[in-house]
């Protein structure tokens, strides 16, 4: 490997790590302003394959705030609608018992609508109600569903204590202002020119020990401004160098630059 791919691998990293380090802040700022509690301790990605999550990313819970796709707390049930009234939702819950007469095995998993497998038989679970159902306009009776939602306590019906789960209502986070807008631009126009300013620190003792890819690269730094302020003199210089090494995409730079 040449030193000038050597080079140019070194700046992609750090550019690299540098934007992630960036936004991996930005956002856990993000969760920290929407939700301070314990539970954010813990979270994990997963995806949805039953349900689509536009607009569904926040949810709205006893007036806190949760990134439904990444809160632990927020868990995937399917099941058959039983009853529907009073914004409530009652819901079977369905198990499949795995079995393969193979190796005997037996186990269970939660059943999801849509789920089919010869080696599967559905076992009736329990009945759980459901709050802030998102198509409770569309509810039916027998209505296969599946729900993303918390479970937040117990609540009787007929005298009986189900587990009561709460979808959650939309929350969408306030728009930012003109300003913050701008200030995010000029912080990342800043984040970006101190990185091209540390690569050129990089390039320089290379350039000057005879490196013609690094040479090329920090001529490219100074005739567009990367880093440094625009400086043609020390572009040619560089181009030059470089062009003396028996670099030919200097040579032609140079043709156009001094025709």
């Amino acid at each position: 490997m040449n030193q000038r791919l050597k080079c140019n691998i070194s700046i992609l990293l750090l550019f690299f790590l540098i934007t992630k380090s960036t936004f991996g802040q930005s956002a856990e700022q993000q969760m920290l302003q929407l939700q301070q509690t314990p539970q954010w301790q813990k979270q994990y990605n997963f995806s949805v394959n039953h349900i689509p999550l536009d607009g569904f990313i926040f949810r709205e819970v006893d007036d806190q705030i949760y990134n439904v796709s990444k809160n632990q707390l927020w868990n995937i049930h399917g099941g058959t609608i039983q009853s529907v009234g009073n914004g409530i939702v009652l819901m079977d819950i369905y198990k499949f018992k795995y079995v393969n007469p193979t190796w005997y095995n037996y186990g269970y998993s939660e059943y999801l609508p849509g789920e089919d497998d010869e080696d599967k038989i559905k076992e009736f679970d329990r009945t759980v109600a459901i709050t802030n159902l998102p198509d409770f306009n569309d509810a039916t009776i027998d209505k296969q569903i599946t729900i993303l939602a918390m479970k937040v306590g117990v609540l009787k019906v007929a005298g009986n204590p189900l587990e009561f789960y709460d979808c959650g209502t939309p929350y969408f986070p306030p728009q930012p202002s003109q300003e913050e807008i701008d200030a995010a631009k000029l912080r990342e126009k800043q984040k970006i020119f101190l990185l091209q300013s540390n690569a050129i620190i990089w390039l320089q003792p290379q350039a000057i020990n005879g490196d013609a890819g690094a040479q090329y690269d920090l001529a490219e730094h100074y005739l567009k401004g990367e880093g440094c302020e625009t400086n043609r003199e020390l572009a040619i210089y560089w181009l030059k160098q470089s062009a003396i090494k028996g670099n030919i995409e200097a040579s032609n730079k140079l043709t156009v630059l001094t025709p």
